[in-house]
Parts: C-alpha cells; sequence; structure tokens
C-alpha cells in the first residue's frame, strides 16, 4: 500500500476507489455526452459538466487519460456558446469567461 501525500486521496487504496468510482458511473463517458448537448437549450448542463471536470481535474483526480481532450472540449463548446449568447446578464458572461480561464489553466 503506498502512500504518497497527507491528502484523502494520495494513496492507493484511495486511488483504486476512484478508479471503480468512475468505472461504475461512467463520469467520463457522461461528461462527454454532456459536452456534446445542443449550446442554445443545454448550456447550464454544459456548464456544470466543465466545472466538474474542472474541478476535479484541478485537483489531480480526473483520469489523467481523458482531461486534456475534455478540457479542450470544455473549453471550445463555452466560448462556442459566449459568442452567440445575446443574454445580457453581464455577471452570466463573467462566469463563463471565468469558466473557459480556470479551465485553459488546467492546459498549462
Amino acid at each position: 500500500m503506498g502512500r504518497w501525500g497527507t491528502e484523502p486521496w494520495a494513496n492507493d487504496p484511495a486511488a483504486d476507489w476512484l478508479d471503480e468510482l468512475f468505472d461504475a458511473t461512467r463520469l467520463v463517458e457522461r461528461v462527454d455526452d454532456a459536452l456534446e448537448l445542443d449550446l442554445h437549450d443545454d448550456i447550464d448542463e454544459i456548464r456544470i459538466a466543465a466545472h466538474l471536470l474542472c474541478t476535479l481535474g484541478e485537483a489531480g483526480l480526473w483520469p489523467h487519460g481523458h482531461l486534456r481532450r475534455q478540457v479542450w472540449v470544455a473549453t471550445s463548446r463555452l466560448e462556442a456558446a459566449l459568442s452567440f449568447r445575446v443574454d445580457t446578464n453581464a455577471n452570466l458572461i463573467a462566469s463563463i469567461r471565468e469558466q473557459v480561464d480556470k479551465l485553459q489553466s488546467l492546459l498549462r
């Protein structure tokens, strides 16, 4: 049993548990599905999927084999949403821009 840090996820049993959780819930696939939803009708679902990806990715908990691709897709989708949004809610637009910036930071 290996431990490489003091965080709750920084050990072999926790890593195994997370792998099982991702497999059982098909979370990676469900995020993929959400990111492909219609930008006009399902922006809220796209945003929450991107948020989950960002939050778990930032903590190093998202499966690494999928992270870059999904971050790229999420970023592209949110940027596309910004380009066509007729919503004048400045706070919402700022929130989406902040989300894009946070996602892009995962690619650096």
